[in-house]
């Protein structure tokens, strides 16, 4: 009895290693700085307030309109700063330029302003905040990927006194890329997020 309690106890042990092993628990992040992996691209996107974490339903109307194209996140503001529910955030696709042909471009573009989406040019950049983290288009694999990767950004931006942002995930095939560009980085800003800014600054000054 008392051994089969135990071979019970060490194949549930194994199966929750396993289940954490697939997240991506134990997973190392390595924190650098390099080029982005895309180029200059057109943003497909639909801007957005609120917390971060109730972004899945807007990747999920990305993901069934342009399931072909990486699925993107572009996140304005530090959450600790200025409050989870009034930070903003735009979700949509990187259309990359010297990847994507001509005539694909054109049919989702057409495609994603019909359903609402507007579109920005950003540019290539030298250098970016850059990591990597496995995407197993599981939720709890995503939780995971943002409980461990933002620290260590954080840990990095802090140690090496540098200021990037915006901050932008990247999921391409097997993988989620955390980027924060270094340069040109007002060029990854949508218009409405200058105009949000610039409303608060207003409204700010009223109160004052």
């Amino acid at each position: 009895m008392v051994d089969s309690t135990l071979v019970a106890i060490a194949v549930v042990a194994l199966i929750l290693l396993a289940i954490l092993y697939y997240l991506g628990v134990f997973v190392s992040v390595k924190v650098e700085v390099r080029k982005p992996p895309f180029g200059d691209c057109t943003f497909l996107y639909k801007f957005h307030r609120g917390p971060y974490n109730t972004a899945g339903k807007a990747f999920d109307e990305v993901g069934k309109l342009a399931s072909k194209f990486p699925c993107t996140g572009i996140y304005f503001d530090d959450p600790e700063k200025v409050g989870s529910d009034n930070t903003f955030y735009a979700v949509g696709i990187f259309i990359e330029k010297e990847k994507s042909s001509k005539s694909d471009a054109e049919e989702i573009c057409h495609t994603m302003k019909n359903a609402g989406f507007k579109s920005i040019e950003v540019p290539f950049v030298e250098k970016a905040l850059y990591t990597t983290f496995p995407f197993k288009s599981n939720f709890l694999c995503i939780l995971v990927a943002v409980a461990k990767v933002y620290p260590a950004l954080r840990a990095y931006v802090k140690e090496h006194g540098i200021s990037p942002h915006p901050y932008i995930e990247f999921y391409k095939n097997d993988k989620i890329y955390f980027v924060a560009p270094l340069d040109k980085n007002e060029e990854f800003y949508v218009p409405e997020y200058e105009y949000a800014a610039k409303l608060e600054a207003l409204e700010a000054e009223k109160d004052g």
